[in-house]
């Protein structure tokens, strides 16, 4: 999102598309001067229902189309040059710690640095083109993590939920978050106040409504809405046009000089893209004895590395063999390899990357703490967000990590395995 307030060329954001007084899905209409202007579409309006149903159809795919390629962009981002980036820090902070030589120490923790910023960015990068949130978590946790984000530049959001949540599919979840952060943005250019409140009501069994709210300067809809710049109110069409292709409404209440507040309005239905439940047969495989070591013990621990890219394992290897006191006894580049060497290695810890082919982390560790519960984990991913960290510790990870971190970091969690 821009550092500043700055309008980039329009009253209602920064899409463009074109919008006529009478839209496709239905007509805008005002109240008298003084009183609150309103704007609002009907789904059911102004069109035959075989060509609108067409125009929606195809409106919806090309809009989850696009979001499906940005999605797969950020975790090409993800899989290559992020894991690289990591790869690289890892090595980094291994060779650091072995020179002898003060200027070649400085010099190699100089370029950590500038790794370690390359590793951030393309962070951000990941979540400005796809939030991972949104898929893992649901609405309300991408939600938070959008509030985080533009907290970090000084204005709140404070999010609110009536009743409990319900699933939403992936298209209502794609298409209400972006109305929201795009219906955000526009309070954060264009309102003059610092915060705003989006409230999820999911009290109607059969219809959930969205409202966006704010106590700033506030419009005029219809001179919008005339605006003969497409610019200008572009914004606002695609968010109706977005609505209707849920066949939801769309309703802006807005005073100048008294805020405003947009309703999003859609009927509720689920796909089947549900999480699977990962279960398994755990009878037969063998089990580490969880009774603690006695203290001071000086058995090395067992360690299984489990990361799909090669240059991340040789990295970790190198620096967890260095300390004398772990041993690498295995390594796996998937998933479904890793609980198959926890079956056969009986490890004390596993250092598991977050992201991986066949199974996920998640699920592995999910596996193996229900198979052998005396096995440690040791989450490691590239991601640094909340959302990744919790859901790894739910499932039984005794540590998350990322890969950009303190080498001492990972050594200490390691050593948490000692029984």
């Amino acid at each position: 999102m821009e550092a500043d307030r700055e309008d980039k060329g329009g009253n209602i954001g920064a899409e463009s598309g074109p919008v006529s007084r009478e839209t496709t899905s239905g007509s805008v209409s005002t109240s008298p001067p003084g009183q609150s202007q309103r704007g609002g579409i009907d789904g059911s309006r102004s069109m035959p229902f075989e060509s609108r149903e067409q125009l929606e159809h195809l409106l919806l795919q090309s809009t989850l189309g696009d979001e499906y390629e940005r999605r797969r962009l950020a975790a090409e981002v993800q899989d290559y040059l992020a894991q690289l980036l990591a790869a690289c820090h890892i090595h980094l902070q291994h060779a650091t710690r072995l020179t002898q030589s003060k200027p070649t120490e400085d010099l190699l923790s100089q370029v950590d640095r500038i790794v370690a910023e390359g590793l951030r960015y393309t962070r951000s990068l990941i979540d400005t083109l796809s939030p991972n949130t949104l898929y893992r978590a649901g609405l309300h946790a991408a939600l938070a993590a959008l509030a985080n984000e533009m907290k970090a530049h000084g204005f709140d959001v404070a999010i609110r939920e009536e009743a409990c949540s319900r699933p939403l599919s992936v298209a209502q979840r794609i298409i209400v978050f972006k109305a929201i952060r795009e219906l955000l943005f526009n309070v954060y250019k264009h309102a003059g106040v610092d915060q705003a409140e989006v409230l999820l009501d999911y009290s109607d069994p059969e219809r959930m409504t969205v409202q966006v709210r704010d106590a700033g300067s506030g419009f005029n809809v219809s001179a919008v809405m005339k605006e003969a710049e497409p610019a200008s109110k572009s914004n606002l069409t695609m968010i109706q046009a977005w609505l209707g292709a849920l066949s939801g409404t769309f309703d802006v209440r807005s005073t100048e000089g008294s805020g405003t507040q947009v309703i999003l309005t859609f009927p509720l239905h689920t796909d089947s893209d549900t999480d699977a439940v990962v279960s398994s047969d755990t009878s037969g495989a063998p089990q580490r004895d969880s009774q603690p070591s006695q203290p001071g013990s000086t058995t090395r621990l067992h360690v299984v590395l489990a990361d799909d890219h090669k240059l991340v394992r040789q990295g970790l290897r190198s620096i967890i063999e260095d300390q004398g006191e772990f041993e690498v006894i295995g390594e796996a580049a998937d998933g479904q390899e890793v609980v198959r060497l926890a079956r056969t290695l009986v490890p004390d810890v596993i250092v598991m990357d977050v992201n991986m082919p066949k199974l996920s982390g998640r699920e592995a560790t999910i596996r193996i703490r229900s198979e052998n519960p005396g096995i440690q984990i040791v989450a490691l991913s590239v991601n640094d967000d909340q959302e990744t960290a919790e859901s790894m510790l739910e499932a039984g990870a005794a540590a998350y990590l990322t890969k950009g971190g303190p080498i001492e970091a990972l050594y200490e969690a390691i050593r948490s395995g000692r029984r």
